[in-house]
């Protein structure tokens, strides 16, 4: 946990899912592509603090402002674990935001740091995560804490959505 005069930041709990689930749509939205988002703040609570957890978050939670709300989250780093059979456990990050009135104060470096430290104490072998390549910002930012971009080494990502992989049980089966 870090906090500062400002924000604090911290696992997050079942009752912040309806606000990591306004977060993901703004993220979205920004990355154009809003449309796309399907999940629900309950499948969130589901996922991330039912039996089986599919993922970990972590929220920066306003302390002290003069323009936003005590208790508001500016921003959240969603991430999860894999598992490389060559090199052994790491960490995937899988969405990064922090909302437009919150930058510059910290809190995207606070976040950051924070599932950076997450790594090394759960003595992952890497961190991981996608960028899309016109977010000159985010580039910037990851590779100013050292980040490479491995796109050329490592191979071309595939993808089957749930309804291709039904049509391809229809004509297995």
């Amino acid at each position: 946990m870090t906090t500062t005069e400002k924000f604090i930041v911290r696992p997050g709990r079942v009752e912040d899912c309806d606000e990591v689930h306004r977060l993901i749509k703004e993220l979205a939205i920004y990355e154009k592509m809003g449309e796309r988002v399907e999940i629900t703040p309950e499948v969130l609570k589901q996922h991330g603090f039912g039996d089986h957890k599919y993922f970990h978050v972590l929220v920066a939670e306003i302390s002290e402002s003069e323009d936003l709300a005590t208790g508001t989250i500016g921003g959240y780093l969603l991430y999860f674990y894999g598992y490389d059979p060559w090199q052994g456990k790491y960490l995937y990050v899988e969405d990064f935001y922090v909302t437009p009135e919150c930058r510059k104060i910290g809190m995207g470096s606070a976040l950051w740091k924070t599932v950076i430290k997450t790594a090394a104490k759960e003595q992952c072998e890497w961190m991981e995560w996608c960028v899309l390549d016109w977010n000159h910002l985010a580039i910037n930012f990851y590779k100013r804490y050292g980040a490479v971009n491995v796109t050329k080494e490592a191979g071309q990502i595939f993808r089957l959505t749930s309804k291709e992989v039904e049509n391809v049980l229809a004509k297995i089966q």
